[in-house]
Formats: C-alpha cells, structure tokens, sequence
C-alpha cells in the first residue's frame, strides 16, 4: 500500500449495554477513509472498554490491494 498520503479522519459511534450477569458492557466502531501512495483503504475499527480500558478487538484494512 505504501506511504499514507492522506486520511480522511474516522466516524462512528459507541453503545453502551447492560446485561443480567455481566454489567455494562461498553464498545465502540468506527470506519476511517485513508489514500496510500498506490491506493485507497478503507479501515475498520472495533473496541471494547473492559476495567476501565479501552481495547481493539476488531481492526480491518479493506482496500483493492490486499487480496
């Protein structure tokens, strides 16, 4: 893919559950638009915040260059 030529920031949001048993679970996702030297990428993000951090568990880069 090459060099990051230029990002275009990420959206998305976060959900906050409660659930009988396991308290509030807390995640997050965003989807962040980026151009490399030889093409574009677009890059999802998945996190959850477990004790009081927040961790990825969930990261893709889809783009037309990784087959």
């Amino acid at each position: 893919m090459g060099p990051l030529v230029h990002y275009d920031g990420a959206k998305g949001q976060s959900k906050i559950a409660v659930l009988a048993g396991k308290g509030k679970i807390v995640t997050a996702n965003y989807v962040a638009h980026a151009e490399f030297a030889h093409g574009t990428a677009e890059i999802d993000l998945g996190l959850i915040r477990e004790q009081g951090h927040w961790k990825i568990n969930a990261f893709h880069v889809n783009s037309p260059l990784i087959f």
